[in-house]
């Protein structure tokens, strides 16, 4: 029943995603970042595994709060786009900072490989023993 629920939720917000982009303004005045869009970027976000994906998502949310923000200019809401630049400051600070965390423990892993791997330090004729009795 919760998946159904899960699956029908993400399909909505898919559906709503391609009917705003659909009814968004063909000029290039600044659009209002919507919610329906701000949930569409997180669902796609959280599905991104690859982290250069993850950084074209970030560029994407960038860009669309950047458009938002002079559009609270443009509008007079000064106050209001100040808060939502600042907003919008510590949302990319924290999402890069996580990304760069992410980074950190996948280098970290690889360094433990080639340490690993590295046989530089080691004998190599245990492995080759094994290697000839099984035929490799």
């Amino acid at each position: 029943m919760k998946k159904k629920l899960i699956a029908i939720g993400l399909l909505a917000l898919f559906s709503l995603s391609i009917l705003s982009s659909a009814f968004a303004q063909e000029d290039n005045s600044p659009q209002e970042y919507h919610v329906f869009a701000k949930g569409w970027d997180r669902v796609k976000l959280a599905f991104a595994f690859q982290d250069e994906h993850r950084l074209e998502i970030l560029n994407k949310i960038a860009e669309r709060r950047a458009e938002h923000y002079q559009l609270l200019i443009n509008e007079g809401k000064s106050e209001e786009a100040q808060a939502y630049l600042l907003k919008t400051e510590r949302l990319m600070t924290a999402k890069l900072e996580k990304l760069d965390v992410m980074v950190d423990k996948k280098q970290e892993i690889l360094n433990r490989i080639y340490r690993n791997v590295s046989v530089e330090d080691r004998d190599i004729k245990p492995y080759v023993e094994i290697t000839n009795k099984r035929g490799y």
